[in-house]
């Protein structure tokens, strides 16, 4: 065995066990085998990483408070619903009239109740974590693992941008899914709106990547093949910018030009128009939030993006309804399906129906309650304080870059969640705890380097 795979072989396996999530994940909860595997693999790989760490044998980067009240807050927070309260107060609380009313003419009236409505669909939720559980500790137990995992994102935004175009091309059978909308290619994903958020990760790491071949951080690259660095990278995202178009995705038509940019501003060391995209993609939030949810009078415009018909517009009412009955606790993870279908009106019954809000933040309220938007508040805080944060430095590592593209990665995640469930699935949601580590943790080897320049 080659003594780099002995030293580091819990990398190498916590690398691969990434890119099975970003390769099989993209089906979420309609693959119900393959999220098997995922959740099992994961719960394994934890208990070795813990198990490890407990027996002296490796070492863990400790991650910043604020990431670990995040994580913890998420935990506590899923666990929480499945604590049984005592009938009476469980009762109490909105939206429990007519299941209270029930149990209590069937004589079950002093059984204790969990918050959630569906206490297994909330399980589901809570096992669904653990793919992304396993991600973070792969990635806070070493800092040199982290090119390794951004470049099992370029690998699996490659392999799904290259599965796109074969579907494109009438070659059915290479659709690993059954897809949402059978007519649009979405390559690794059974829905193409998921697969912008991969690609648009994979031509941030493939810039950051490139940035560092640039530079002469990987000294057995030789130096003439540095050259061709650049235009690479720039091919690569012009590639990948195409399929994310072809997806017909719309949300694509919003990110795929600031993607873009970001990416090639990384590669070429563009810090100054990387910071003004970022901010212009800030700015872009308000702006969907009245494009989409019709505080601003654009009909011209709903009407050439296929907005007028579309369901979740249409139901916004019914959704704040909804929102109403089961705040402030919440209607428990998992259940959105079932508690929607009750205030759904009638006049939007048709054959097909919500099984999201399509709104990350409407749902999480709904299921969550107001503890579930405190955390998704506290995430965005974290998120912008520690970007803040990585474009003050004046010298920047290896990891630092990765952090920044993190950033903005989670700045596309964010926007995209306003009008559709991209985490939802156990890629993404993978690849956002990745993304959280890099951008929040601080590198020690990172933290050596920068001195060393100050000197």
């Amino acid at each position: 065995m080659p003594k780099a795979i002995r030293k580091h072989g819990a990398d190498w396996f916590g690398v691969m066990f990434f890119l099975a999530c970003l390769l099989a994940g993209g089906g979420g909860a309609h693959q119900p085998v393959t999220g098997a595997i995922l959740e099992i693999s994961a719960a394994g790989l934890i208990a070795a990483l813990i198990s490890a760490r407990l027996l002296g044998r490796a070492q863990f980067n400790v991650p910043p408070a604020s990431l670990l009240v995040l994580f913890g807050g998420i935990v506590l927070l899923v666990a929480a619903q499945l604590i049984p309260l005592p009938f009476n107060i469980w009762s109490a609380l909105p939206g429990r009239t007519f299941e209270a009313s029930a149990l209590d003419a069937a004589g079950l009236s002093r059984m204790s109740m969990p918050i959630s409505l569906l206490p297994w669909a909330t399980m589901q939720c809570a096992l669904a974590l653990l793919p992304a559980a396993a991600v973070v500790l792969v990635a806070v137990r070493r800092s040199q693992s982290w090119v390794g995992l951004a470049l099992a994102v370029v690998i699996a935004g490659a392999v799904s941008a290259l599965l796109q175009c074969l579907q494109m091309v009438g070659i059915g059978w290479v659709a690993p899914w059954r897809l949402a909308q059978a007519d649009t290619p979405a390559g690794l994903f059974i829905n193409s709106n998921h697969q912008v958020d991969l690609l648009a990760a994979a031509m941030l790491f493939a810039g950051c990547i490139c940035r560092e071949v640039r530079r002469g951080g990987f000294p057995t690259i030789d130096r003439q093949i540095r050259r061709f660095a650049l235009p690479g990278a720039a091919a690569f995202v012009l590639f990948l910018s195409a399929m994310i178009v072809a997806s017909g995705s719309r949300a694509a038509l919003a990110f795929v030009v600031p993607a873009a940019i970001l990416a090639i501003s990384v590669a070429a060391s563009w810090d100054r128009l990387f910071r003004l995209t970022l901010i212009a993609l800030v700015l872009l939030a308000p702006v969907m939030i009245a494009v989409f949810y019709g505080s601003v009078d654009l009909p011209s415009f709903r009407s050439a993006a296929g907005l007028d018909h579309e369901t979740r517009i249409q139901s916004i009412g019914d959704l704040f309804y909804t929102l109403s009955t089961y705040f402030p606790a919440g209607s428990g993870f998992g259940t959105f399906d079932v508690v929607f279908r009750h205030a759904e009106s009638l006049d939007l019954v048709t054959d097909t129906y919500l099984n999201h809000a399509h709104n990350d933040y409407l749902e999480i309220l709904i299921e969550g309650g107001v503890i579930g938007g405190v955390v998704v508040i506290y995430a965005l805080s974290i998120i912008i304080f520690y970007a803040i944060k990585k474009e003050r430095l004046k010298f920047t590592t290896r990891q630092d870059n990765l952090g920044r593209a993190s950033a903005a990665a989670l700045l596309f995640l964010a926007l995209h969640s306003i009008v559709d469930y991209p985490i939802r699935n156990y890629s993404i949601s993978a690849m956002t705890a990745l993304l959280l580590v890099m951008l929040c943790s601080r590198s020690k080897e990172a933290e050596d380097r920068r001195e060393m320049h100050k000197r």
